[in-house]
């Protein structure tokens, strides 16, 4: 395949947006999208090139993967080397740990399953993890452990097969993907069958160029505008909060293939792609992917309070410069050396033993508390040993818990949960419910026991708002049972995290990292959520009384922040704009609920938090993590909460 200088412009466009992203710099909201394009250029490149072998009959799986080692491993290696001596001298031993099984997940090409398991790549604790942006790699590899074959049997089959198939099998991982993001948002952004599609349509690409010319004139310099002007309203129009990778995947995924297929240097779009700017940023891609996300997220740790503006652009330059080296040094040394193929795989192999070894070590000993505690003030330890023992009390209690048969939470309302329920009314009487997301649970287990009350029932699960039409989420299950079983239900209690309900100062859906992205503004009320929930909340009133809990403050603090700041009773909030933003919230919300003759308690009220008393002291770390109680915080702060409902009564 002959080099086309656009291609690696076009990288330039992926990396890019990417990095601002990450950096959380307005407006790339979408710059998550450069992971699509990426996959969209391997897809076409690397068929392109099977697609010549095979035809020449020397197809080689052993050269394919000697390629492929030469291409990814030294700068990945070089990468890994230097984030783990950071990351000992940075991280916490429980972040340290987690680190060392990145790195063992990572080295295998399976750090998109580990991250699958263990965290939403938008969520606040993922801006911390040196690693995460691996599972890309992960997924690619993955891809090409069967495609390469797959090409060879179907080519004795004729082009037209190969093409139908590969069709077929994009048109099914898209299907599944565009399911999978409303249903199953974290397997649809991290696993290959859901992403599959947007590597196989580069393939497709390729497949449909073999033989073919190559567009000129309008129709090229439009199509190639056209696909430039999908990628641009992706990387600024999607949020985080956009199903994906469905259907607006296809946003970046068709903006690639039609700048790959209609750009050319004889036109506007193809002679910026390959001017020698983009071209050497496109060059550098792949380290500069590598290497952002360890300097970003180690800094943002040992920076304590989110970074400014000017620190990210000056983190950003760091990249390109430390990119510029490892492309130098590292992948062209690398890439342009003539090695045996065993010499390669021996190599790899060896690399990857040696840091697979490390990733062991640091996990199996827990990430060397010991050495994290030589570091630390005593006040310092002291809170770190305080939020080690309430992470292992929060675990124990995940999405469910149970005090007695009738007092328990559950997020699902099957036949099971149904017939416990039918059990307990025919013993209790009427039920309390507490319905909503993670702090709904939160609320049930620290209010729960102390209730007095032999039937309460936490109805919650992680994510799930009742203004909200996700499937996996009970809120229409939840309005015919209640319907159904109204005689047997006393009232509901509704609770839910109150960010949900702001807006970003950009107009973005409300989200927990946007207190670290703004810290200069207040952010709007979104009374138009507010009344979606209102009247879900209405439609459940006409059969039982209804109670809205409104959200407590929610501090946005990381653990590191605690750590950092001690137990003295010096800890304040990052963001002075949490406060009164919440204050206005719940001030909104009781208003909006009085003229819907919808029951609200304000939790703000009842609590009257105070950072500097209510966030960690000596003894107890109250908050787990940025916005939910710990088992502490529910001690003390569920009787303030059961106080106030008390009084609705």
């Amino acid at each position: 395949m002959n080099y086309r200088a656009e291609i690696d412009g076009l990288r330039a466009i992926a990396v890019v947006p990417v990095l601002f992203f990450h950096a959380a710099i307005y407006p790339f909201s979408g710059g998550y999208v450069g992971v699509d394009i990426f996959f969209v250029i391997s897809g076409y490149l690397i068929t392109g090139i099977l697609l010549k072998e095979i035809e020449q009959g020397s197809l080689s799986v052993v050269g394919f993967y000697n390629r492929r080692i030469r291409r990814i491993y030294p700068a990945l290696f070089a990468t890994i080397i230097v984030s783990a001596i950071a990351a000992a001298f940075v991280l916490y031993a429980d972040d340290l740990k987690d680190f060392g099984q990145s790195v063992i997940a990572t080295l295998t090409f399976m750090s998109n399953v580990l991250f699958w398991h263990e965290t939403n790549y938008f969520a606040p604790n993922a801006e911390f993890k040196p690693l995460l942006h691996t599972w890309s790699l992960a997924v690619e590899e993955q891809f090409y452990v069967l495609f390469p074959l797959l090409l060879a049997v179907l080519a004795k089959r004729g082009r037209r097969s190969q093409f139908a198939v590969i069709a077929f099998l994009t048109a099914a991982s898209f299907a599944a993907a565009e399911i999978a993001s409303l249903r199953f948002p974290a397997s649809a952004f991290f696993l290959l069958p859901f992403r599959a599609w947007e590597l196989s349509a580069g393939a497709l690409l390729a497949l449909y160029e073999t033989g073919r010319a190559r567009p000129a004139g309008r129709v090229a310099s439009t199509g190639a505008a056209v696909g430039l002007l999908l990628i641009a309203y992706a990387i600024v129009g999607l949020d985080l909060e956009t199903p994906f990778p469905g259907r607006w995947a296809l946003l970046p995924v068709c903006g690639a293939v039609l700048v790959i297929r209609f750009a050319q240097p004889s036109h506007l779009i193809g002679r910026v792609l390959g001017s020698p700017v983009a071209v050497a940023v496109g060059l550098i891609s792949y380290s500069l992917y590598l290497v952002h996300q360890p300097i970003f997220a180690l800094y943002r740790y040992a920076r304590v309070v989110e970074p400014s503006r000017l620190e990210m652009v000056g983190l950003i330059a760091l990249s390109f410069v430390l990119a510029a080296i490892s492309w130098k040094l590292v992948e062209q040394p690398f890439r342009r050396a003539r090695y045996r193929a065993r010499t390669v795989f021996a190599s790899a192999a060896c690399g990857s033993l040696i840091l697979i070894s490390f990733g062991a070590v640091a996990h199996l000993n827990a990430g060397f508390p010991s050495w994290t505690l030589a570091r630390l003030s005593p006040q310092q330890a002291m809170v770190y040993r305080n939020l080690l023992e309430e992470r292992g009390r929060i675990d124990k209690v995940a999405d469910s818990n149970k005090f007695t048969e009738c007092v328990f939470r559950t997020g699902k309302l099957d036949e099971i949960f149904r017939r416990q329920f039918a059990d307990c009314a025919e013993e209790h009487g009427t039920a309390t419910i507490i319905v909503g997301d993670s702090h709904a649970g939160n609320l049930f287990d620290a209010i729960a026991p102390l209730s007095g009350r032999p039937f309460v029932i936490g109805i919650n699960k992680g994510f799930c708002r009742a203004v909200e039409s996700n499937p996996q989420c009970f809120y229409g299950e939840l309005l015919d049972f209640v319907t159904t079983n109204a005689d047997s239900i006393d009232r509901v209690i509704y609770m839910q995290a109150g960010f949900y309900l702001l807006d970003a100062p950009d107009g973005a859906i409300g989200s927990r990292d946007m207190f670290q992205r703004y810290t200069d503004r207040q952010f709007p009320v979104s009374q138009s959520r507010i009344d979606l929930t209102l009247t879900y909340l209405g439609k459940l009133a006409r059969h039982v009384n209804v109670v809205w809990s409104g959200p407590w403050i929610d501090p946005h603090v990381t653990h590191n922040q605690l750590v950092a700041n001690g137990c003295d009773g010096s800890t304040d909030l990052p963001n002075s704009f949490v406060i009164p933003s919440y204050t206005r919230l719940d001030q909104t919300v009781h208003e909006l609920a009085r003229e819907r003759q919808i029951s609200y308690v304000s939790t703000i009220n009842a609590l009257n938090f105070n950072a500097r008393l209510d966030l960690v002291d000596c003894q107890n770390v109250y908050f787990i993590d940025a916005d939910h109680w710990s088992v502490a915080g529910e001690q003390r702060f569920g009787p303030k909460v059961l106080g106030a409902l008390n009084m609705t009564m």
